[in-house]
C-alpha cells in the first residue's frame, strides 16, 4: 500500500471517529434534554424515543417502539393535521409549535406543546417531534388570567407602576373614579395624581418603605381630572426581583372621601358636646354657692322656727319643710359635685386628719335616719391604725357618707357596718381597705355593671320608693379612682351588699390616743351585754387593744347571771336589747338585786334619743354613755371618765359627745362677733343661732365694712 492509500485509510478511519463521537454526543444529549422527543417514520411510527419520553409518558420504549404518534393524543383527528402541516412548512428560524392534549399511560391527560420537522437523510425520510409537557404553564396561565380579571373588575383602584414609579397599567375602577382614561396616565409618573401639600413627606415614606421591600399603608390626598381632591386610602406592595432589588409595584387605593367629611363632622359633634357639657358643667360648678345660699336659709330658718312654741300642726309643717329642704339639698349637692368633677375643678386636698374625726362626721349625718330605720350603724376600726393621717379627709368621709347612706336606705332590718382594714405599711405609707356592707335588699348580679353609671339606678320602681338621683355612686367612683383607688361590689339579692375600695395615705407622726389612758385599765374585766353579735365582736376588739380581758353576753338576763357569778370591774350595756329587760332595766338589777362586794362601773351604749334616758341611766346607776356608732376617742374618753374620773380626759359627758361641750362654750359666751356675710337671709340665721348663744353680734355686708367697722372698734 503506497503512501496515498495509507493516507485515505487514515481520514477515513478518523473521520468514522468523529462521526461515532459525534453520534454520541447527540445521543446524550437527547437522552437529557427535558423534553420528550421521538423519531418517527413517513407512516408517523415511533422509530425512536428518548428517556424523557418514558418518563412524561409512562411507557417503556419498547411499548413505544413503532407505536403510531396519534396513539398517544386525545382527539387525534384534530392535532394530527396541524402537527403534519408545521413539517411540511419550510424553515424560516422561527419556532412553530401545536398544543394540544396527550394521555398518559394511567389515563391522565397532559397538556403538551408539540414541535415537529421533517428531514431528509441518507436513510430515507424521517420525522423529528418534541413534545414538552405544560402542566405548570398553563396552570400559571390559568392563576394569571384569574388574577388579571380581578384586579380589572376589583372595587378597588389598582395602579402598576414601575421601579421609578412610571404607570404602567390602571384598571377600570381606577378610571370610573377619578375620570382619567387609561392613556392619561399610563406612562405617568403616580406622584403627579397626588396632591403635593399632602404628600411630601408621605410619598417619600412611602417609597422608602416599598423600596424596602416592605408594604405601605396610609392615606393620600389624590385629585380627580376635574381637578377636584379626593381622599385615598393606600396599600402599597413592591415586586421584587430574585436578587431583591424592587421591580415594579402594585398600589390598591379606595377613596375614603365620604368617610373623611363623615369623621370630620364626628369630630365637630363631639367637641361641641364637649363644649356644651363643659359649658354646662362649669356653670352648675360655679353656680354651687348662689343654688346652695337660699337653701341653706330655708333650712336654717326652719330648724329655728322649730325651737320656737308652736302647735303640733305646725311643728309637722315645718319638720316637712325642713325634710324636704335637708333632701333637695342632698340632690343639689350631688348634681354640683359630679358638675365639678367632670369639669375638672376638683382639688384633692392634703392635709393630716385623723379617722376618727372622719367617721364622728359620717355618724352625724347618718346616726338619725339609721335611728329611725331601727337598724344597727356599726363602726368596725382597728385601734391599731395611725392615730394621723395624710390626705383629703372631706372627700374620704363624702364617698363613705354616700356608700352608707345608700346602705341604710336600701336596708329594712338588721345593720350597716363601715369596716377599715389595714392592707400593708410601710415606712410612712399605709394602705387601707375601706368596706361599707350592709344586710339589704341587695342587688341582682346583672345589674352590678348599671351601679356607677351616671344618673341611673338598679330599675325605676327604686328611685320611686327610695328616691335618689343616682349620682351618688357614680361620684364615689370618680372620686376614689381621683384618690388613686378602685371601688369593687358584692352582693346577693336579700343577703346584703358590700362596696370596698383601697387607698393609700401617709401617716403622720403624733401620739396616740391610747398613750393618754390610765395605766389601771390594763387586765381590768369587761362584760359586754349587746344583742347585736357584731357590735359585741368590735368592741371586744377595740377593749382588747387597751388590753382588758372581755367577755360577751346578749341579753339581760344573761348579764345578771354572769356578773352574779363573777367578778368585773366594767359592764358595758346596750340599752335596747332584745328580750323583756333593756339596758337601763339590766344596771338597776346589777346594783340592787345582785349582793356584790364591789359594783362594776357601767356603761349605757345606745344609739336612740339620749337627753331623756341620761337622768334614768343615773338612777340606775350607770356612770357615763357611749353612742353608736361607737367611735375610739368616744370609747377611751368614757373608760377614763368612769375608770378614773379625774384623769386628764376626764369630764366630758358622752351624750353630748356630738355638741359644743357646754364648759367649753361657757368660756366664750358673751364674746363679740363681727359676722361678715352679704345674704340677708345667712345675716338673720347666723344672727340668731349666735345670739341664742349668748354672742354679742354686728353684722357687716362685705369686706370693705366690715375693715371700716374693725377700725372703730374690737372684737374677739
Amino acid at each position: 500500500m503506497n503512501s496515498e492509500e495509507s493516507t485515505f485509510f487514515q481520514d477515513q478511519q478518523n473521520r468514522e471517529i468523529t462521526l461515532a463521537n459525534m453520534a454520541s454526543y447527540y445521543r446524550v444529549l437527547l437522552e437529557n434534554i427535558p423534553d420528550a422527543l421521538f423519531v418517527l417514520n413517513t407512516e408517523w411510527k415511533i422509530t425512536f424515543a428518548n428517556t424523557w419520553a418514558e418518563e412524561i409518558f409512562g411507557y417503556s420504549r419498547e411499548d413505544l417502539d413503532l407505536r403510531s404518534l396519534a396513539d398517544l393524543l386525545i382527539q387525534p383527528p384534530q392535532a394530527m393535521p396541524k402537527i403534519q402541516e408545521i413539517t411540511l412548512l419550510p424553515p424560516d428560524g422561527q419556532g412553530r409549535s401545536v398544543e394540544c392534549f396527550a394521555r398518559h399511560q394511567s389515563g391522565n391527560v397532559l397538556p403538551v406543546e408539540i414541535s415537529a420537522v421533517r428531514s431528509q437523510t441518507s436513510q430515507g425520510t424521517m420525522i423529528m417531534v418534541s413534545m414538552r409537557e405544560i402542566s405548570a404553564r398553563k396552570q400559571a396561565e390559568q392563576t394569571m388570567r384569574k388574577l388579571s380579571h380581578a384586579v380589572r373588575f376589583s372595587s378597588a383602584m389598582t395602579i402598576i407602576a414601575d421601579r421609578n414609579g412610571c404607570i404602567e397599567y390602571v384598571n377600570r375602577k381606577f378610571i370610573e373614579v377619578t375620570g382619567f382614561a387609561e392613556e392619561d396616565v399610563c406612562g405617568q409618573q403616580m406622584v403627579q395624581f397626588y396632591r403635593k401639600d399632602s404628600t411630601n413627606n408621605a410619598y417619600e415614606e412611602l417609597w422608602e418603605t416599598v423600596t424596602a421591600g416592605q408594604e405601605w399603608q396610609g392615606e393620600l390626598q389624590a385629585r380627580h381630572k376635574n381637578n377636584q381632591d379626593y381622599w385615598a386610602r393606600m396599600l402599597v406592595a413592591p415586586v421584587l426581583e430574585d436578587n431583591g432589588d424592587l421591580s415594579s409595584v402594585v398600589v390598591m387605593q379606595e377613596d375614603i372621601t365620604v368617610q373623611k367629611q363623615y369623621e370630620r363632622s364626628l369630630h365637630e359633634a363631639i367637641e361641641a358636646a364637649k363644649a356644651a357639657n363643659a359649658a354646662k358643667s362649669e356653670f352648675l360648678a360655679n353656680m354651687s354657692h348662689e343654688i346652695r345660699t337660699p337653701l341653706n336659709a330655708v333650712i336654717g330658718l326652719a330648724q329655728l322656727c322649730i325651737q320656737t312654741r308652736l302647735n303640733p300642726q305646725q311643728r309637722d309643717y315645718l319638720d316637712k319643710i325642713a325634710s324636704s329642704a335637708q333632701s333637695l339639698l342632698s340632690i343639689i349637692n350631688d348634681i354640683l359635685d359630679f358638675s365639678k368633677i367632670e369639669a375638672n375643678k376638683l382639688e384633692l386636698e392634703e392635709t393630716n386628719f385623723s379617722l376618727d374625726s372622719v367617721f364622728k362626721n359620717v355618724s352625724t349625718m347618718l346616726s338619725i335616719r339609721a335611728l329611725e330605720k331601727n337598724i344597727e350603724l356599726l363602726f368596725d376600726v382597728p385601734p391599731s391604725l395611725p392615730e394621723q393621717l395624710v390626705g383629703d379627709p372631706l372627700r374620704l368621709g363624702q364617698i363613705l357618707t354616700n356608700l352608707a347612706n345608700n346602705a341604710v336606705k336600701f336596708t329594712e332590718r338588721g345593720e350597716v357596718v363601715i369596716a377599715v382594714e389595714e392592707v400593708e405599711r410601710a415606712t410612712d405609707i399605709i394602705r387601707l381597705r375601706f368596706v361599707v356592707r350592709d344586710t339589704g335588699i341587695g342587688i341582682p348580679a346583672e345589674q352590678l355593671s348599671q351601679l356607677f353609671r351616671s344618673f341611673t339606678q338598679v330599675d325605676s320602681s327604686t328611685t320611686r320608693k327610695y328616691g335618689g338621683t343616682g349620682l351618688g355612686l357614680a361620684i364615689c367612683k370618680r372620686l376614689v379612682e381621683t384618690m388613686g383607688g378602685e371601688i369593687v361590689v358584692q352582693s346577693t339579692v336579700h343577703q346584703g351588699t358590700s362596696f370596698s375600695f383601697e387607698l393609700s395615705l401617709r401617716t403622720a407622726s403624733s401620739r396616740p390616743v391610747s398613750h393618754q389612758m390610765i395605766a389601771n385599765c390594763r387586765n381590768l374585766r369587761a362584760l359586754i351585754v349587746d344583742d347585736n353579735r357584731t357590735s359585741c365582736q368590735i368592741l371586744e376588739q377595740q377593749l382588747r387593744a387597751l388590753e382588758l380581758q372581755t367577755e360577751a353576753v346578749h341579753s339581760g338576763e344573761e348579764a345578771l347571771l354572769r356578773v352574779g357569778r363573777g367578778a368585773f370591774d366594767l359592764v358595758l350595756i346596750d340599752w335596747r336589747l332584745g328580750g323583756g329587760m333593756d339596758g337601763i332595766r339590766t344596771a338597776k338589777l346589777i346594783g340592787s338585786e345582785l349582793e356584790l362586794e364591789k359594783l362594776p362601773k357601767i356603761l349605757l351604749i345606745t344609739a336612740y334619743g339620749r337627753d331623756d334616758l341620761w337622768p334614768r341611766a343615773q338612777q340606775a346607776g350607770v356612770g357615763g354613755m357611749l353612742i353608736k356608732p361607737i367611735q375610739k376617742l368616744a370609747l377611751y374618753t368614757a373608760l377614763n371618765n368612769v375608770l378614773q374620773p379625774d384623769a386628764e380626759l376626764g369630764g366630758t359627758d358622752f351624750f353630748q359627745s356630738n355638741k359644743i361641750a357646754e364648759p367649753e362654750l361657757s368660756k366664750i359666751r358673751g364674746s363679740k362677733i363681727l359676722l361678715v356675710e352679704d345674704n340677708e337671709l345667712n345675716q338673720q340665721l347666723a344672727t340668731e343661732l349666735l345670739r341664742q348663744r349668748n354672742f354679742v353680734v354686728d353684722v357687716a355686708p362685705n369686706g370693705q365694712e366690715a375693715l371700716n367697722v374693725l377700725r372703730r372698734q374690737s372684737y374677739d
